[in-house]
């Protein structure tokens, strides 16, 4: 009699594994952050509890780990106004790369301008021509200089953001002094509406001076 053989196969199915991603929400890419640091990084992936490595200029400074929802953050300390880049990599268990995301970003600190002299409130001397000065947070950058709100000099800050000019006659009265410091990377604080329109990207400080001779 003629024997049947069974032959059994066992066929393992095969896994396919789906493409991995991570993206990073924030900073956007291209974004300009003012006011400084610390500054919060934020993303998304399809990774579960999964180790993703942040990387800022080319340096690795932290690595964190999704949530179950795939997301992450991470809160770095203050960087040097400039461009930067950030680069999150999604990782698996093993520490193999799977995904990878890159953005980059301008840290824009805002700038500050006081006037010294005259101070607010001052009675100016009678020998002309009167000087004022100032100092800035930016070096190397330029002064918008208006009495009572018409425009009279452009001035330089210096290498330390100090600046001064002479300031032309005036009646005894009450004045005001206006400094914008001008840089293009910044934002704008508008000016009062009673002044022209500001240059774009200033930042005004006004000094009142009262009258020298009281009304009669």
């Amino acid at each position: 009699m003629q024997k049947l053989r069974l032959l059994l196969f066992l066929v393992a199915p095969s896994v396919i594994n789906a493409a991995q991603t991570i993206a990073i929400t924030a900073p956007a890419n291209g974004a300009t952050n003012v006011n400084g640091a610390p500054l919060s990084v934020t993303g998304t992936s399809s990774g579960n509890l999964s180790p993703v490595y942040i990387n800022i200029d080319g340096t690795r400074v932290a690595q964190v780990t999704t949530t179950s929802g795939g997301a992450w953050t991470y809160s770095y300390s203050t960087l040097g106004n400039g461009s930067h880049t950030i680069n999150a990599v999604l990782s698996d268990s093993s520490f193999d790369q799977l995904a990878s995301a890159t953005n980059s970003f301008t840290v824009a600190s805002a700038a500050t301008i006081s006037i010294a002299t005259p101070s607010s409130g001052s009675t100016a001397a009678t020998i002309l021509p009167n000087t004022t000065t100032g100092i800035s947070s930016l070096a190397s950058q330029s002064v918008d200089l208006l009495m009572d709100g018409v425009f009279w000099t452009n001035v330089p800050t210096d290498t330390n953001g100090a600046w001064s000019s002479t300031y032309p006659d005036v009646t005894n009265a009450s004045h005001t002094i206006t400094a914008n410091l001008k840089w293009a990377a910044l934002p704008r604080q508008p000016l009062p509406q009673h002044l022209p329109p500001p240059i774009p990207w200033q930042q005004p400080l006004k000094r009142s001076l009262p009258r020298l001779f009281p009304r009669r």
